[in-house]
């Protein structure tokens, strides 16, 4: 199947109902294809990509994943931080 920009809000759906369910694994499953679904349509440095990783993190922080979930929401960070000196 081809990748299409709206497959990203599908993984990310399913990601959440396995989230809901406290199934990280799985979770964490689908918000990586997502993540990485996403770098085919926007690069590093877009508001999606710092979304996506805010996700995973969270998923990180569930598992206990600490240093993973900081990583993660530190690259969030710096992504949100240039886009504010940019405007």
């Amino acid at each position: 199947a081809e990748d299409h920009p709206d497959k990203i809000s599908t993984l990310e759906n399913m990601a959440v109902v396995y989230y809901l369910q406290a199934n990280y694994d799985k979770s964490e499953e689908y918000l990586q294809k997502a993540k990485s679904l996403v770098l085919t349509f926007y690069d590093v440095q877009h508001p999606q990509y710092a979304n996506y990783c805010e996700l995973l993190a969270q998923v990180y922080v569930e598992k206990k994943k600490y240093t993973s979930a900081d990583s993660l929401y530190a690259v969030a960070l710096s992504i949100y931080q240039t886009k504010e000196d940019i405007n």
